[in-house]
C-alpha cells in the first residue's frame, strides 16, 4: 500500500511539473539582435529614422527604432529568422536568413551574409498611365520578337515594370518578372523587352500575361532604398512602390 501511494505521489508531481512548464526555450537557447534602418529623402538626404517598426518573422516580436535608426530585440530563439522594417509613407524592406546563436549578439545587416544596409524611402505619389503596348515582329533569325510599352509620368522619378499571369498582382508582391529603372525619367517614356527574356520561365505560346507599371523612389540611384532581395522567391522586391498603373494584356509569343 505504501509503495502504491508513493507511485501516485510521484505521478502527481510529474503532472504538476509538466503543467507548470512552457513551450518557451530556456535562455541558453536564445540570443540578441541589433541593427539599423535608415530613411532617405528622394535625393539621398538622410532623414530622422525614429519610429520605424521592426518585426521579427510573422510578428512574434517587434520594436521601434530610435532617432538614429538603431533597434534591438532580446531573447530571440536561436535559428534562422526574417526581419521586416516598415513605416507609414515609406514602404517596407526585409532581410532574410538572419542567424541567431545561443547567448550571442547578431548585428543586422550582417557583413558575413553579404547583406546590404536596409533603407527606406518615401513612397511616390501619382499614377503612371500605360498609353499603349505594341508587339514588334522581326524577320531576322538572330532577333526575337519584342513588345514595346509607352507610358506617361506626372513627375520625375524611377519606375518598375511587371509581367504577371494575373491582373490582380500588386507592385509590392512577387512577380513573374520585373524590370526597374532608377534616376530621372521624364514623361512620355518608351521601354521595350524581348520575349526571349521570358523563355526560361517555361511559358507556352498563347499564355495571357498582364503588364503594369508603378513609380518607385530610391533617391538619386539609391537602389538599396527601392529594392530588397527575397531569397525565398529568388527575386528582388519593390520596397517603395507607388500606385499601380492600368493593366494591359498581351499574349506570349
Amino acid at each position: 500500500m505504501m509503495k502504491s501511494r508513493t507511485n501516485i505521489l510521484l505521478s502527481l508531481l510529474l503532472i504538476a511539473t509538466a503543467c507548470n512548464s512552457t513551450n518557451d526555450p530556456p535562455a541558453t537557447y536564445r540570443g540578441d539582435l541589433k541593427g539599423r534602418v535608415k530613411i532617405y529623402s528622394n535625393w539621398n538626404a538622410s532623414l530622422p529614422s525614429e519610429g520605424i517598426t521592426v518585426v521579427l518573422d510573422d510578428g512574434s516580436d517587434s520594436t521601434l527604432t530610435d532617432t538614429d535608426g538603431y533597434w534591438s530585440l532580446s531573447g530571440v530563439p536561436i535559428g534562422t529568422h526574417e526581419i521586416t522594417a516598415s513605416k507609414d509613407g515609406f514602404g517596407k524592406t526585409s532581410l532574410f536568413n538572419i542567424q541567431v546563436t545561443p547567448g550571442g549578439l547578431t548585428w543586422v545587416p550582417s557583413a558575413a551574409m553579404n547583406q546590404n544596409q536596409p533603407y527606406l524611402c518615401a513612397i511616390p505619389t501619382g499614377n503612371i498611365e500605360v498609353d499603349s503596348l505594341r508587339i514588334d515582329t522581326f524577320a531576322q533569325e538572330n532577333w526575337a520578337d519584342q513588345f514595346s510599352c509607352y507610358f506617361s509620368f506626372d513627375t520625375l522619378t524611377g519606375y518598375s515594370e511587371f509581367l504577371d499571369t494575373s491582373a490582380d498582382v500588386q507592385p509590392a508582391d512577387v512577380h513573374l518578372i520585373m524590370w526597374q529603372s532608377l534616376g530621372h525619367v521624364k514623361s512620355n517614356w518608351m521601354t521595350w523587352h524581348r520575349f526571349s527574356d521570358l523563355w526560361g520561365l517555361g511559358l507556352k505560346p498563347g499564355t495571357t500575361l498582364y503588364y503594369s507599371v508603378c513609380k518607385c523612389n530610391g533617391g538619386d540611384n539609391q537602389e538599396g532604398a527601392s529594392l530588397y532581395y527575397d531569397p525565398v522567391h529568388n527575386q528582388y522586391r519593390v520596397a517603395t512602390p507607388g500606385p499601380k498603373s492600368n493593366v494591359v494584356k498581351l499574349s506570349m509569343r
